[in-house]
């Protein structure tokens, strides 16, 4: 079960990203990173094609009913996986 913060929720609209994109990338994601600052926070990347192959990070972290989702944003510094 994917849940959404009220946060993602909004950024999300503002930002015209679909949720169809977001779990998308949960359930397929190109590559995850964990976050280096914060611990249980993790990072799904994944290129949407329909929005012209740019990356798109979900943030999320792990909760007992699910994934919860963080933020979502294009991430304009992300090209592909690290090296």
């Amino acid at each position: 079960m994917v849940i959404y913060t009220k946060h993602a929720l909004t950024v999300m609209d503002e930002r015209g990203i679909l949720r169809q994109w977001v779990e998308a990338v949960l359930d397929h994601p190109d590559w995850s990173e964990a976050d280096a600052t914060q611990d249980g926070v993790l990072f799904a990347f994944g290129r949407i094609a329909d929005f012209g192959d740019r990356i798109l990070r979900v943030v999320y972290g792990k909760d007992p009913l699910g994934i919860r989702v963080i933020t979502a944003f294009f991430d304009r510094g992300k090209k592909g996986p690290p090296q």
